[in-house]
């Protein structure tokens, strides 16, 4: 789907799709990374647990096999690797699963017009300088507060385009349940096969 311009907040860029939608549904699948189906050190494979916490909020819908995915879709779908990156921070491991789209082909079926840059410290810095400015023109004994907002699951909650759901599928070695009621009608109870995120970026 074509992604509009921000109107000038990022820079451009120059990208262009070379492959359809039609011809990514017909690549082979390709496993999921290692860091996502060996546990290392932990007695379960990590990612694992955080894509069944990820099912059970309701971020994905669990099928029992690849066809029953792509009856409920009306497509066929592309399966995209997953892989799990951990990181230590004091005495706690932090895990976070990603869902490799280059690995499945989707990357190359779309174009972005713009490059996305995360604001940096000089811009926070340039913007406190530029509002202490102005509060000098202010009633005496205004104040200046800023803060920070982290949003739990932020990338989770926004909703994927429907048309592009068989996209966004993974496939799962090890068995999901379900902890919540059905998202759709015959909804599977458990299954090992695949699980589609529903949410992400709209591309």
């Amino acid at each position: 789907m074509e992604i509009k311009s921000g109107q000038g907040a990022y820079p451009l860029l120059q990208s262009e799709a070379t492959a359809s939608p039609a011809e990514v549904l017909q690549y082979p699948i390709v496993a999921n990374h290692r860091s996502f189906t060996e546990r290392g050190q932990f007695e379960a494979p990590p990612g694992h647990a955080l894509v069944q916490a990820h099912l059970d909020k309701g971020f994905g819908l669990l099928f029992d096999s690849r066809s029953s995915a792509e009856r409920f879709l009306g497509s066929e779908i592309s399966t995209a690797p997953l892989g799990c990156v951990s990181k230590l921070k004091g005495d706690t491991w932090k895990h976070r699963v990603i869902m490799d789209l280059k690995m499945s082909g989707v990357n190359s079926a779309s174009a972005t017009p713009e490059r996305q840059v995360l604001p940096s410290v000089f811009d926070h810095a340039w913007d406190i300088a530029k509002l202490a400015a102005e509060q000098q023109a202010a009633p005496a004994g205004t104040e200046l507060h800023t803060m920070v907002l982290d949003f739990r699951d932020a990338f989770m909650t926004v909703p994927l385009a429907e048309a592009e759901r068989p996209f966004n599928c993974c496939e799962i070695e090890v068995p999901l349940k379900r902890s919540r009621p059905p998202a759709y009608e015959g909804g599977a109870r458990g299954g090992n096969d695949h699980c589609l995120a529903s949410p992400g970026v709209r591309r």
